[in-house]
């Protein structure tokens, strides 16, 4: 499946469709349900084009009516295929106004419910066979396309976009929870807010806390930056930005519960920790010999490295005679699944560890864990950490902490007010719509004055600077002052997506506010992730408790005899409660195991052989199915990350599982084909 890097394996694919089936009107539609509603049809024929009077000559006299018709349908199948994508402009409403009062204009673009994708497109039946990715109006099943004949003499089975019986009982689920919780007359969310986005046509997106999902609201504010910006470069950075920003952190400090003055925007989570790990080492009153930074084996893989890298500058300096603390890395070993008492416990025994007599003995009397980095919410695998026990925790023993919140804000509720972290940053482009790249720093006051902007530029005052230290204290009482001045202009860079904050918060709040998508996509990841696990016949990466309701486990479509009065009851009873977090672990990503072979995939394997496997899936995946879901090794088994999101269905869980399913039965099968590929390892490690 190689492919030049720069081109379309989706076009060229359409191209070929067409062209085998003769012309034929090929449609945009395919994929899951999600991509199917998404899809749009060719263009209409302009009206001026349609109301001129076509020239003819006895031949074409004598044609009837109806061979007319087809061969102006043909003509239409020629056309190039576009898409309207509607956008919601936060300027058009007069001062005061609510933007999201009046209703939405029709939207052509607009899906239907999951439960009608059986009258999607019915109109071209007899042109979608021609491409195996197309919907069939028929059997409406899904197919990796068969790049040659050996493939499709294979006899690959389909993959059915079917609405399946659970996942439309688990609608109706969500249907009268959100009724119950938040009222009528919101947004609909599911496939129907998907118009919101500018997704390719027939891409299912199961990774949207990767990268992000930017909604096109909030891409045409992001634009409206860019020309505010160039419309007036100078009056827009010197007058305009400082406002801006400082609006944009009023606006986002109450989701956090924290002051808007120890807040400051940044790019992305990796460049807030590498400004920590770069600056506190070199404090004397911080780190001295021998002390230690601890992380757990569960971090974040650029996270890791930046650890790395700070004790690899440590070393350099000793060896260069210029100094050097001997700083170390001390790893905690996490095994998921795991409860919340335990994981705490491995923590603590490992600190404990490292103050024991003989460890001490060991350094020479010296050296401490001063530094400990946690997740609020792991990457891979995708779990939720009791990130809070855990600052708890460092505290009684005198350690700092720094909170990885990557994926944190917009995906569960944070109050740093109360959990008292040092340092917190979270990427609002994840999960909260911003435009990427944009995150929020905080640092509490008590060590603003020791982290610094990357990179260092004019705000920043030298320690030898005492007149410019007695400024900044006439000012504002604080050494801290010029830490967010350092941030807010740490060089010149397009500022337009930290600006994107407020158009974010506004969309979030058409779509009824932070508890209700988080209620959604929390509900749509656990149910999506236990009908994948059901497809694969594998398993979610998660621990129950005492607290687990019954509904969360209850197969909607399990077969057996009808419930009993006692079972209706205890299911009407959890619709109140059901999309909050049952599960401790889970909140909007999901974990599910791949049923892979041992000639496949085994923890003994190399790495390179591991990274085919993951290549292997990640080319197939984007090439044959138009969707991307990642890949990783955790606690000896090979595991699927999916993300849900307010335009997935749990049909769109399913689509994934049965595209990986697919791939997993030809692995085994053949294990050679990780070898056909070409290409690096894509983005399987990353975020």
């Amino acid at each position: 499946m190689a492919s030049s890097p720069t081109a379309d394996p989706w076009a060229q694919r359409d191209a070929e469709a067409a062209a085998a089936a003769g012309g034929a009107n090929v449609q945009a539609v395919g994929g899951s349900a999600m991509s199917n509603e998404k899809a749009s049809s060719g263009n209409q024929v302009p009206q001026d084009e349609q109301d001129e009077e076509p020239e003819t000559d006895a031949l074409d006299a004598s044609k009837g009516d109806d061979e007319e018709e087809e061969e102006e349908e043909a003509d239409r199948s020629t056309e190039p295929i576009t898409h309207q994508i509607n956008t919601l402009s936060f300027s058009s409403a007069p001062a005061g106004a609510n933007p999201w009062a009046e209703s939405l204009p029709a939207d052509p673009l607009a899906p239907t419910s999951l439960s009608s994708t059986a009258d999607l497109n019915t109109n071209n039946s007899s042109s979608r066979s021609a491409d195996p990715l197309l919907l069939s109006n028929t059997d409406r099943e899904h197919s990796y396309n068969s790049a040659t004949s050996d493939q499709a003499a294979a006899g690959t089975t389909a993959i059915s976009a079917d609405p399946t019986p659970s996942s439309t009982t688990y609608a109706r689920e969500w249907t009268e929870y959100d009724g119950a919780n938040f009222g009528v007359g919101l947004e609909k969310l599911g496939h129907s807010c998907a118009r919101y986005w500018s997704f390719k046509p027939r891409y299912t997106n199961l990774n949207a806390g990767a990268f992000g999902a930017c909604p096109n609201p909030v891409v045409q504010a992001y634009k409206d930056i860019q020309d505010e910006i160039e419309s007036a470069p100078d009056y827009f950075v010197g007058t305009t930005l400082p406002k801006r920003l400082k609006a944009c952190r009023e606006r986002i400090a109450p989701y956090l519960n924290v002051s808007s003055e120890d807040i400051v925007f940044v790019t992305n989570t990796t460049s807030a920790f590498h400004s920590i790990i770069r600056d506190l080492p070199s404090s004397p009153v911080h780190f001295d010999e021998s002390d230690a930074i601890l992380v757990v084996s569960t971090t974040y893989g650029a996270i890791d490295l930046n650890v790395s890298y700070a004790i690899d500058q440590d070393r350099a300096l000793a060896d260069s005679g210029a100094g050097g603390k001997k700083l170390r890395k001390v790893s905690v070993p996490l095994k998921w699944p795991i409860k919340d008492e335990d994981l705490l416990a491995q923590v603590e025994e490992v600190i404990k560890q490292d103050r024991s007599e003989a460890a001490l003995k060991e350094r020479g009397g010296k050296g401490a864990i001063r530094l400990a980095v946690f997740d609020a919410i792991s990457s891979m695998p995708g779990v939720r950490l009791p990130w809070e026990k855990l600052v708890n925790l460092a505290k009684r023993y005198n350690i700092m902490t720094f909170i990885d919140g990557a994926h944190a804000i917009g995906q569960i509720e944070l109050d740093l007010g109360r959990a008292d972290p040092d340092f917190f940053v979270s990427n609002c482009h994840k999960w909260m719509y911003a435009h990427r790249g944009c995150a929020i720093f905080y640092v509490s006051k008590r060590h603003q004055h020791l982290v610094h902007s990357v990179p260092i530029s004019w705000s920043y005052v030298p320690t030898t600077d005492a007149a410019g230290k007695a400024v900044v204290l006439a000012e504002d009482q604080s050494p801290a002052n010029t830490w967010r001045a350092q941030w807010e202009f740490a060089g010149t860079f397009d500022w337009s997506s930290l600006c994107t904050i407020e158009a974010a918060l506004d969309f979030r709040t058409k779509l009824g506010g932070e508890r209700r998508i988080m209620a959604y996509t929390h509900w749509v990841a656990m149910r999506g992730g236990q009908a994948a696990a059901k497809i694969l016949g594998t398993e979610m990466l998660e621990i129950l408790d005492d607290a687990t309701l019954a509904a969360v486990t209850l197969d909607a479509d399990e077969a057996g005899s009808a419930p009993s009065e006692d079972t209706k009851q205890a299911a009407s009873a959890s619709h109140k409660q059901l999309p909050q977090r049952q599960r401790p672990h889970t909140a909007s990503l999901v974990n599910i195991r791949l049923p892979l072979a041992p000639t496949v995939f085994a923890p003994n394997h190399s790495l390179e052989k591991k990274g085919k496997v993951k290549t292997f899936f990640y080319q197939t995946l984007w090439d044959d199915y138009r969707t991307a879901i990642p890949l990783y090794e955790h606690a000896d088994r090979m595991w699927a990350r999916m993300a849900g999101s307010v335009f997935l269905e749990v049909g769109d869980f399913e689509f994934g599982a049965r595209c990986l399913l697919d791939i997993c039965r030809r692995l085994n099968e053949d294990p050679s084909l990780v070898d056909s590929g070409a290409g690096p390892e894509l983005y399987t490690s990353k975020k």
